[in-house]
């Protein structure tokens, strides 16, 4: 699996995008998006919430550029994720490893 960008997309230029990093990355976020369902969630909510409840972080700036995104972001409010989902999140995207 290879990423594939136009050569003046800076993207093709990250080592996020590159080789088993990128594959690592793929996988990450296929794990998030199976998670997010299993909340009856988006997986943009689930990467929001993920977010909100990382208690060093005391506040979250998102953009939006409809109103079906603000509506989808809103979407991250109101729940929390379960304390094993959460850690699992935190290994998932530190060292690519979750039990799940």
């Amino acid at each position: 699996m290879a990423s594939s960008f136009e050569p003046n997309d800076r993207r093709s230029r990250l080592p996020y995008f590159q080789g088993e990093a990128y594959r690592e990355n793929v996988m990450a976020v296929k794990n998030l998006r199976a998670m997010a369902a299993r909340y009856g969630k988006t997986t943009p909510q689930m990467a929001l919430r993920w977010v909100l409840d990382n208690p060093a972080i005391g506040c979250v700036l998102v953009g939006a550029k409809t109103f079906g995104q603000v509506e989808e972001n809103v979407g991250a409010l109101g729940w929390r994720l379960e304390r094993a989902d959460y850690q699992c999140l935190v290994r998932q995207f530190s060292d690519k490893q979750c039990a799940r």
